[in-house]
Order: structure tokens, then sequence, then C-alpha cells
């Protein structure tokens, strides 16, 4: 009997254990940093984002912007760190997929008030690749046609018009006619 309560206690000590591990891999978005940010304000936190822009270096540290669902974030982080990330996010590239641990600053006093997050940590989860753009034929077929549609339409519009015009203008005179008779 007493070996089962020995073996449950075993098994909650280790899921207690490892709580601490799972709260540290949960990522929080920019969502929750923007609706919430004195709840994460001073607290290590990890964010998971694509590496956009480039890197901008100011001595031994470099700005970094990771965009996640939502946002980008700027990232302060060591100028070495920066170099771990190849492939930056733009229109023709997708960026390196990164997962900073650091500490959250809803109004970083370093830093003129700016939100940010010192990273104390960068690991690369995927690597960036480049993005295809390819043209749709039918809507480059449609959209000369399109345009030809319009401009005909605008023509029988515009001759329209005048003809009305000019069919206004002899109502007009033929009853200025009719009333001094």
């Amino acid at each position: 009997m007493k070996r089962p309560w020995i073996a449950l206690l075993l098994i909650l000590a280790g899921a207690l254990a490892s709580l601490p591990a799972i709260a540290e891999t949960a990522s929080v978005g920019t969502k929750d940093l923007i609706e919430k940010p004195r709840d994460f304000d001073g607290k290590t936190i990890v964010f998971l984002g694509e590496a956009i822009g480039d890197a901008m270096r100011r001595g031994d540290h470099a700005w970094v912007n990771l965009l996640d669902a939502n946002a980008a974030m700027g990232i302060w982080l060591p100028a070495a760190d920066s170099d771990a990330i190849k492939d930056w996010g733009s229109y023709q590239a997708k960026g390196d997929v990164v997962r900073i641990r650091g500490v959250f600053h809803r109004a970083c006093p370093e830093h003129g008030g700016d939100m940010d997050i010192h990273a104390e940590s960068l690991e690369i989860i995927a690597r960036g690749k480049a993005s295809a753009h390819p043209v749709n034929q039918v809507r480059l077929v449609l959209m000369p046609l399109s345009l030809a549609l319009a401009s005909a339409l605008f023509l029988a519009w515009k001759r329209r018009e005048k003809s009305g015009k000019a069919a206004t203008e002899a109502w007009n005179h033929w009853e200025g006619r009719r009333e001094r008779r």
C-alpha cells in the first residue's frame, strides 16, 4: 500500500519541478505586451518572432526588430548576438525566426521611454528563405481587357452626354419659339 503513495508523490514532485521549465518556454506576444504592459514590466520573458529589417548597431549592442503575428518589437542585444541572424525579413524574403529571452520594459529609462526587450539569450528557431511573389496570369490578361472596357464605356458616356446637351439645347430653342407665338 505504501508503494503507490510513494510513486504518486514522486510523479507530483517531478511535475512541480518541471513547471518553471514549462513557464520559461511559453512565449509572450506583442498583443499581450501592448495591452497589458504592467503585467510584464521588468520581468524576464520569452519572445518569438521573425527578424525584419536590419540590425542597427550602436557600439557593442544592436537593435533588432522581431515581428510576430501582430506587430514588431524592438530588441536590444549584444552586437555579437545579432550576427547569428543571417536572413532578414523584407518583401523579397522571410527572415530568420528567433526566440529571445530577456527583460521587458514598458517604458525603458535607458532608451528614452520606448517599449523594448533587453535580450539575455538568442536562439535561431528556423532560417529565413526567399519569398516568391508569382504574377497571376489570369490577372495579367484581365487587366488590359478591363482597361479597354472601361475606356469604351467612358467614351460612350461622353458621346451620350454630348448628344444629350445638343438635344436639350434644341428642345429649349423649340420651346422658346413656341412661347413667342
